[in-house]
């Protein structure tokens, strides 16, 4: 009698499962890794498990990043509970044995890993807040392209006053994801194919936090196939999500202006230095050993070399020199070694390309399988030359001297075409014949002999000189590159006037 007493008393566990213990501790680490140091509330430190229909869902929310995984387990009674989750993790990671049992009783969780048993207190499940859904409206994108563009953007992205230095700019286009981040002083735009559940929908760009990438690029690195990125509606941005697998997590987006980083791009980059990639990176690791580690390298290009040096200054000094594909006019610039080595590092391609608009410019690296680079992953590393203290900015080589018959610059050329031509060198070069034979009219005015002392006394006659010759220069540049007349570039809007 007192037996059956004592069993009718007993509580009946509000849950009751079993698990693998090492697919439990792997949810843990993924839900606690999202969790802050110091919660603002004690139960935001908790881990929730959700129990039902053979299955283990193991979340964690701090209000601006949510964590869920779901992973088999053998549910004898369904049932939730909120339990701290880094206790439990340390418990599981010391414990032995293939499974853990939990079960829950009134205010008390039951821990049975192997042979050991725990008894932990519960948190107020009442008190935790509502975790936030995956956004419906979203597409999908190949998981390692992704992370991989991840983790090159992320080398931009650092601490910073302003919500854009903590964040990634994703724009999503009709088969296009872009991505953007940036430090002020260099930054990487990556471009991956994008497969939209709707492709006619529009989706407002969106400021995601780099934490959040950074955590899932670490943890999904051994994924496959696709990843579903849910971005909402135009008229519903507020969070992101991410899912792959039995894994999904959300967070709250970044309010604020993210740079018109478009417009940092030069229109044309005339030259292009393309060098393999392990020893431009083993002569910078080299170089930076010599000088001090926050100074900058110095990249002075030739003909078939790049020298990598050190930026100047009263330390020691060192330089190597590294065979490249280049074969313009000699100049140098100068680089944060970090900031170089960083990309170097990161590119994971045989070849770096160089593109430069000007010396003084920011310069844009891409990587490359082969020398002639014509294939690249979609990323572009924008980075700004940096100068040693005490010392002038890398000047840009001087104006040529057309009268004394040297030729134009790469950088020259694309900026008389830009303006002369507004960006066509076929009306660049019709612009530059008919100048020519105005200029011709006017300096023939200039020689009247009315004029006193003749075309070298009035004003504007050297100037005129100048221009007429600087025309001649072009139309030989636009001889010599193309061996006849340039062509337009397609879709050229001056591309209509040319004979057939």
């Amino acid at each position: 009698m007192n037996r059956t007493k004592a069993k009718a008393a007993a509580p009946i566990p509000d849950l009751h499962l079993e698990c693998d213990r090492t697919a439990l501790l792997a949810a843990l680490v993924a839900a606690t890794s999202a969790l802050p140091a110091r919660p603002a509330s004690p139960v935001l430190a908790g881990v929730r498990l959700d129990a039902a229909d053979r299955e283990l869902v193991v979340s964690s929310f701090d209000y601006d990043v949510s964590t869920r995984i779901r992973m088999d387990a053998s549910v004898l009674s369904a049932g939730t509970v909120l339990l701290e989750g880094k206790r439990l993790h340390d418990l599981l990671k010391k414990s032995r044995g293939e499974s853990v049992r939990i079960s829950t009783a009134g205010a008390k969780a039951i821990v049975e890993p192997g042979p050991s048993r725990f008894e932990l207190g519960t948190l107020p499940i009442a008190k935790y807040p509502a975790l936030p859904d995956l956004p419906k409206p979203g597409g999908t994108v190949f998981v390692q392209q992704f992370l991989g563009a991840v983790r090159k953007v992320l080398l931009a992205s650092g601490p910073g006053p302003m919500s854009m230095l903590a964040g990634v700019r994703l724009e999503f286009g009709p088969d296009t994801l872009t991505l953007a981040a940036t430090d002020r002083y260099r930054l990487t735009v990556a471009e991956i194919p994008w497969f939209p559940d709707d492709p006619e929908a529009e989706h407002a760009p969106i400021l995601v936090p780099a934490s959040i990438l950074k955590t899932i690029a670490a943890r999904w690195k051994a994924a496959t196939g696709r990843t579903r990125i849910g971005n909402g509606s135009a008229e519903t941005v507020g969070v992101v999500g991410f899912a792959h697998g039995a894994e999904s997590c959300t967070a709250r987006l970044l309010v604020g202006e993210f740079v018109k980083f478009r417009t940092l791009f030069a229109p044309d980059y005339p030259l292009g230095v393309v060098v393999e990639t392990a020893p431009l990176k083993a002569a910078t690791e080299l170089i930076t050993l010599v000088a001090d580690g926050t100074a900058p390298v110095e990249l002075a290009f030739a003909p078939g070399e790049v020298v990598v040096a050190t930026g100047g200054g009263d330390a020691a000094h060192g330089s190597e020199s590294v065979p490249a594909l280049y074969d313009g006019p000699p100049f140098s610039m100068s680089f944060n070694p970090g900031h170089l080595l960083d990309w170097l590092g990161a590119s994971g391609r045989g070849f770096v390309r160089i593109a430069i608009a000007r010396p003084s410019k920011p310069v844009v690296l891409t990587g490359h399988d082969t020398p002639v680079a014509t294939d690249d992953d979609g990323v572009r590393y924008l980075m700004m030359p940096k100068t040693a203290a005490g010392l002038t900015a890398n000047p840009d080589p001087p104006l040529p001297d057309y009268l004394s018959g040297r030729p134009m610059l790469p950088w020259h050329v694309t900026e008389y075409v830009a303006e002369l031509g507004d960006g066509c060198q076929v009306r660049a070069l019709r612009q530059a014949r008919t100048s020519r034979k105005d200029i011709a009219a006017a300096l023939e005015q200039l020689a009247n002999p009315l004029y006193p002392g003749g075309v070298a006394d009035r004003p504007g006659a050297v100037l005129l000189r100048n221009l007429a010759v600087e025309a001649d220069v072009f139309a030989r540049w636009a001889k010599g590159a193309k061996g006849a007349s340039p062509a337009c570039r397609a879709g050229c809007a001056h591309d209509s006037g040319r004979k057939r």
